[in-house]
């Protein structure tokens, strides 16, 4: 757990320095600084999980500190050391949620009760940490998962205000949880066939930028900026690759929809994806069912056939896909509502009446 130490007099920094069980809740010093000013640089940079901060010091003292560490939503803990037992100052610190406050001057029970709080800190943040990886693995991604297939917004923003907007969590946990969930979104569009070679790179970049935002507010609203990015371009994807299917899949009917063999898993399968996407694409698209715009074709080309002479029905039949000539004279009177003889028949009757 990652401590800063803030007060305006050195004996005090190194007493506690030389006091505090750093080991007892596995503490790590990373800085001290003689007033607030200084401190937020250092939190800026180093990310601390606690300050131990004096009130009174010159140029930002210990409260005002605390209404800007509050005010960046950040997640730190503060405690605040003072010689002043006012009621107004616990008021404050109260408002701006600070953890505890201790009064000087700083005794070995003080220090012990330090120790103590420190280590309860230190427990609260391995429970947040697991608790909101937990959320992550049984909730996130499944939930994500079925918005950029659907490419629903609506879910990604249910899930940030209801989790990474209001649990605490530490900077450490934010970065683990931001890095799996931008991994996450380059993974599923590395799957659907976007270029893979583009795609690492623009992961790269967005991992550095997202490690190097100062604050949780910042890397909660660049991830939902990046989802709503790749959201963006699924769709993108989606509507190009869409068309694309649909023109191939077109193209391949016409060239062969007599063939006897040609059916729409077949077709399916020649354009790479599932019957059901295509079924639905081609809906979508065409206005018509796909199996029905097949047999339009071929009984538009029995039509036709039918007109010639030289062919018989079980040759017709044949030519336009289906072997099965009592098959093909069953489809052919259910669709037109006559048999084929009929048809015929009724051409040659028209043609002699012209």
């Amino acid at each position: 757990m990652k401590v800063l130490l803030v007060d305006d007099e050195k004996f005090a920094i190194e007493g506690l320095r030389n006091m505090l069980n750093w080991s007892g809740f596995e503490g790590e010093l990373i800085g001290t600084a003689s007033n607030g000013q200084e401190a937020l640089l250092i939190a800026e940079n180093e990310k601390p999980d606690v300050i131990i901060s004096d009130i009174k010091m010159p140029i930002m003292d210990g409260l005002t500190l605390a209404k800007r560490i509050y005010e960046q939503s950040s997640n730190i803990d503060i405690i605040l050391l003072s010689a002043h037992g006012e009621f107004e100052y616990a008021q404050q610190a109260i408002q701006y949620k600070v953890t505890n406050y201790i009064l000087k001057p700083i005794t070995r029970e003080k220090i012990n009760r330090l120790d103590q709080l420190l280590l309860q800190l230190k427990h609260k943040r391995h429970s947040h940490k697991q608790d909101f990886l937990h959320i992550w693995d049984h909730q996130f991604k499944d939930k994500i998962l079925s918005g950029l297939r659907h490419t629903d917004l609506s879910v990604f923003d249910e899930l940030f205000s209801s989790v990474l907007f209001t649990t605490p969590t530490s900077h450490e946990t934010y970065n683990t949880i931001g890095i799996q969930l931008i991994n996450f979104l380059y993974e599923y569009m590395s799957e659907i066939h976007i270029n893979k070679e583009i795609l690492n790179v623009s992961r790269q970049k967005s991992l550095a930028h997202y490690l190097d935002l100062p604050n949780q507010q910042e890397k909660a609203n660049y991830l939902i900026s990046k989802y709503y990015d790749i959201l963006s371009n699924l769709k993108s994807q989606k509507h190009s690759n869409a068309d694309t299917i649909i023109v191939f899949a077109n193209s391949y009917i016409l060239e062969h929809f007599s063939e006897a063999d040609f059916n729409i898993s077949f077709l399916a399968d020649k354009v790479n994806v599932s019957l059901s996407y295509l079924s639905t694409l081609f809906k979508q698209s065409m206005g018509i069912n796909l199996s029905t715009y097949i047999i339009n074709l071929r009984l538009a080309k029995a039509k036709e056939l039918l007109q010639n002479l030289e062919y018989s029905i079980c040759d017709i039949g044949v030519q336009c896909g289906y072997e099965d000539s009592r098959y093909f004279a069953k489809l052919f009177k259910k669709k037109v509502g006559l048999t084929p003889s009929e048809y015929r028949n009724l051409h040659i009757q028209n043609n002699a009446i012209q």
